[in-house]
């Protein structure tokens, strides 16, 4: 679950990349933690040996 403002960027960044969007705003991200706080879902992967998101 992502939890850092980087994270959520991050989460955002993938989804819009996914569905052919721009790139998000910090708006965007706001959103999202929003909707988090709210109880949505949000799930982001990373690599564990590296770190690398």
């Amino acid at each position: 679950m992502p939890v850092s403002d980087a994270q959520i960027l991050a989460t955002v960044t993938v989804q819009n990349e996914a569905y052919g969007e721009s790139s998000p705003s910090h708006e965007d991200a706001q959103r999202l933690r929003t909707s988090i706080a709210a109880g949505t879902i949000a799930v982001l992967a990373c690599v564990m040996a590296t770190g690398n998101l």
